[in-house]
């Protein structure tokens, strides 16, 4: 069983390269976004919610970017008639892709070789629900990078915008997505896509669950990125149970309160198992504070 390494911080040292495709692709994605799309100008200028952002790594077995038609046509039926799909171009020598909808602009680029060594092994060996991850990954001869432009304003809206993206992207060639350290197999991808709703979200893609196993002392566990849906972040320390049972009953515990709605209940048993929740801090709707889960044995 693959636990998370001992510091939760993102590991420093991507290579130059990817670093600039990374800024390359998104730098031109904004910039068409602000200054040719008709609502770009006005969207930039309005006192409104900031427009979400988001990117992903589909690691892929051969280095290819996948038919902008078919990904347009695989987006559209994930979504639905929702999304309106205005233009998708993929200028020589098709590198890249940007489709534009009503939602958002939604890029892909290919780049060719693997990812940074010390990147990827801190993704894969943070995969607790996946312990075959690093082996799974490790054949995979380059990636796309996937962005979401000036999507919905939502947090939640957003990230299913980018999860149905992700899904759309991630054909036969795809091994597996890596969406902020959280890195799924392609089936899982394609399920939440398909299962994933406000009322459920997507929180095995969308939710950091950092587990550090501390042997006679049990194990602690933190999660990241939470509070950016409404959620508390959650936490536990000293439980003496394996590490993906604590990973899979945080996310259990954060689909329950999702359900509860604003607010966190009072301190007491969840549904599903003996965990308790004791809120260490009263969430509102700006500020979701922290909560512990505990076992009652």
């Amino acid at each position: 069983m693959a636990h998370a390494p001992h510091a939760p911080a993102t590991p420093r040292g991507r290579p130059i390269r990817a670093g600039r495709w990374v800024r390359y692709v998104s730098l031109i994605a904004l910039l068409v976004v602000v200054f040719v799309t008709p609502s770009g100008a006005a969207a930039a200028a309005a006192a409104a919610p900031e427009p979400t952002f988001f990117t992903s790594r589909v690691l892929v077995t051969a280095p290819q970017l996948p038919d902008p038609a078919q990904v347009q046509a695989e987006l559209q039926r994930r979504v639905g008639p929702s999304l309106q799909i205005t233009a998708v171009i993929s200028p020589a020598p098709h590198q890249v892709a940007l489709i534009y909808t009503n939602q958002g602009t939604l890029t892909y680029s290919l780049h060719a070789g693997p990812m940074d060594d010390r990147w990827l092994d801190w993704s894969c060996h943070a995969a607790w629900s996946w312990p075959e991850a690093c082996a799974a990954v490790k054949p995979h001869q380059g990636y796309i990078f996937v962005s979401l432009v000036a999507g919905p304003t939502d947090p939640i809206e957003g990230r299913l915008l980018m999860t149905h993206f992700i899904a759309a992207v991630m054909d036969e060639n795809a091994i597996a997505n890596d969406w902020r350290g959280v890195l799924q197999p392609r089936g899982v991808v394609h399920a939440a896509s398909a299962q994933s709703s406000r009322a459920a979200p997507a929180l095995e893609l969308w939710a950091r669950v950092y587990l550090k196993d501390q042997g006679e002392r049990g194990v602690s566990m933190q999660t990241f990125g939470l509070r950016s849906i409404g959620l508390p972040e959650l936490r536990a320390s000293r439980v003496r149970r394996r590490a993906d049972e604590v990973g899979a009953a945080a996310l259990h515990a954060a689909q329950q309160l999702t359900a509860a709605g604003p607010g966190l209940p009072p301190a007491g048993p969840l549904n599903g198992g003996p965990i308790l929740i004791e809120p260490t801090a009263r969430r509102g709707r700006r500020a979701p504070g922290t909560a512990e889960l505990r076992w009652a044995d």
